[in-house]
């Protein structure tokens, strides 16, 4: 097991929370950036972070639940960084989706433990629904989460764990709530 996954998350997490100093803005006196820019550097910090579970799960040969849980909020923070840039154009979305759900759909034909390459699977699947979803003009996201969260609730059960279908129920309740308020 590696001895790192508290730095791997405690890097991840001090990036969610001070995404918004890396970028310049009025406040700091630099123009702000512009949508480009910014999924331009939201890019090379998912890939940094993407590459470094990938090579470490490679080189130890087993994953834990703890590392699929840092993958899934990668790929969550990084679609919904998608979504924020792109969401004023579906179709520049679904294709950045597209090619999102390919780079994640590439990883199963790697070697990997069974679980990884399922979760990798599930979350490609679950980019790739949004990518369909933001062509045709609808709620990307709300679908999105309902992938993922069949996904986490099949791989729940098959695994026998609780925290696994609990984390996929509450992300079918927040699908279930963004369908919601779509409606309305």
């Amino acid at each position: 097991r590696c001895r790192y996954r508290w730095l791997e998350l405690a890097s991840f997490a001090s990036l969610l929370c001070y995404a918004r100093e890396f970028a310049p803005s009025d406040a700091v006196g630099g123009p702000p950036w512009s949508s480009t820019q910014s999924i331009l550097v939201a890019s090379l910090f998912f890939v940094q972070f993407a590459a470094a579970l990938f090579f470490s799960a490679r080189r130890e040969g087993a994953i834990d639940r703890f590392r699929l849980a840092v993958l899934g909020a990668e790929v969550l923070a990084y679609a919904g960084v998608l979504e924020l840039e792109l969401s004023w154009n579906g179709h520049l979305l679904a294709i950045a989706d597209a090619a999102f759900a390919a780079v994640l759909l590439a990883a199963v034909a790697t070697r990997f433990p069974k679980i990884m390459r399922v979760t990798y699977a599930i979350l490609g699947l679950g980019v790739l629904t949004r990518a369909v979803e933001a062509w045709g003009g609808g709620h990307a996201m709300t679908s999105m989460l309902a992938v993922e969260a069949a996904g986490l609730i099949f791989t729940g059960i098959r695994s026998g764990d609780v925290r696994l279908r609990i984390a996929g129920y509450v992300m079918l309740a927040l699908g279930a709530a963004g369908a919601t308020i779509a409606l309305q």
